[in-house]
């Protein structure tokens, strides 16, 4: 994170009970719409990315919903895990990892199965890096009564998202990504045709019930005490994003991104996407070497830390969100040059 990120962590937090906090709040409040590109209400949960996704499911699929994801990698397999636990009626449509979800098969499962009505996709497949094209998705599945969940929670803001005009129904995202703050804050916002989902239904979960946050929302408040010290980052950080611009931090994200993938592949690794998100990389790693090993030895010699591999591949992810620069990514390359080295010395 920037200094000046880590500054507002150490900032006094306020008392959130009172008119003061709630003008604040607000504020916050109408920059989140901003970064959704969205007139609607972005609503903060205290939680991870995760949380967010369990407040789209508790509040959007009831008893008699039938619902579909696809199991892009981790992050797709999540919402089949938390439908699962609910109980809910569900369908799975696995895709092979590094693969994106296309609207060609969007369409067939809905003509297939005309019952469904919530669609769960992941923009950017954090595992893999895998992108799909939510703007074309989204055209679709608008001429539908279906509605559309986008995990957007390593894409938002580093890939255009424009939730009201595209017709996406529901987003939600982390603190920790794009916004490059601490962990610990969520961010979800529905259109009026999920929120017209929402009060249909009765939900069965006291925290994250949104209806709630929905209703504390009009008044700059949250129902239950939010993570403070992360919301002075939030708050220094979107001041930022005001300042300079989405699209000018988004171009250099991309040149970063760029820089770094060239370096990889120049050491013989080969990328797990033919599509990948502007953030994220990940690589099949040399057949010589294990990718666990390797990234082991990466975090305990040089510490730093990259994505394990997908359970089955022998691949690595590298995330490049927040203060990380030339600097921060040449040393990053010669650390897996020297790792790969000692790798291959002691042939392990």
């Amino acid at each position: 994170m920037d200094e000046q990120i880590l500054e507002a962590g150490r900032m006094q937090v306020p008392y959130p009970r009172t008119a003061e906090f709630s003008e604040y709040f607000s504020k916050i409040n109408k920059q989140l719409q901003n970064l959704f590109c969205t007139s609607q209400p972005v609503l903060t949960v205290t939680g991870s990315g995760t949380a967010a996704m369990q407040m789209a499911v508790e509040n959007l699929v009831g008893p008699e919903n039938f619902a579909v994801h696809f199991a892009t990698g981790t992050f797709g397999k999540r919402w089949g895990e938390i439908l699962s636990q609910k109980k809910r009626n569900f369908l799975t449509k696995d895709i092979e990892f590094g693969c994106n979800v296309s609207v060609q098969a969007i369409k067939q499962v809905i003509e297939e199965n005309p019952c469904i009505d919530t669609i769960f996709v992941t923009y950017n497949e954090t595992s893999s890096t895998a992108l799909c094209d939510i703007q074309e998705i989204s055209n679709y599945v608008r001429t539908t009564d279906k509605l559309l969940v986008v995990d957007a929670v390593s894409s938002l803001g580093a890939e255009p998202l424009m939730m009201d005009k595209w017709g996406v129904d529901v987003v939600l995202t982390g603190s920790q990504k794009f916004i490059g703050i601490a962990p610990g804050l969520a961010f979800i916002s529905f259109s009026e045709k999920a929120i017209k989902r929402i009060n249909s239904l009765s939900c069965d979960n006291y925290y994250f019930d949104a209806k709630k946050y929905l209703h504390e929302w009009e008044r700059g408040q949250v129902p239950y005490t939010a993570s403070l010290g992360v919301l002075n980052q939030l708050k220094v950080q979107l001041d930022i994003f005001d300042d300079r611009g989405i699209e000018t931090i988004r171009s250099e994200y991309r040149e970063r991104t760029d820089y770094l993938r060239n370096n990889i592949k120049n050491l013989g690794f080969s990328p797990v996407a033919s599509q990948m998100g502007n953030c994220t990389s990940a690589f099949y790693v040399p057949d010589d070497i294990d990718a666990y090993k390797l990234s082991v030895l990466l975090r305990r010699k040089y510490g730093i830390s990259i994505g394990a591999p997908y359970p089955g591949g022998n691949s690595i992810r590298i995330g490049n969100f927040g203060a990380i620069y030339e600097k921060e990514i040449d040393y990053c390359t010669s650390s897996i040059i020297k790792c790969l080295e000692e790798l291959r010395m002691n042939n392990v």
